[in-house]
């Protein structure tokens, strides 16, 4: 389990990327197979989210797993 700030991917720019700029947009993610995903079909690779969490030392290890 982890954070990852989006604020890094919003600054790209890209028909995907520009609704996710909107809050209300933003706040409508859900998973699809684990990876986080918005309507628009833009959605992050779980393997290369948990790469990047991991890389910034916000992975939490879960200690009854």
């Amino acid at each position: 389990m982890g954070e990852y700030h989006f604020s890094d991917a919003l600054t790209e720019t890209g028909p995907m990327i520009e609704p996710l700029r909107d809050p209300a947009y933003f706040a409508r993610v859900f998973l699809e197979d684990a990876a986080p995903t918005w309507p628009n079909g833009y959605d992050m690779a779980p393997e290369w989210l948990r790469r990047e969490i991991e890389a910034a030392g916000a992975l939490v290890r879960n200690a009854a797993a």
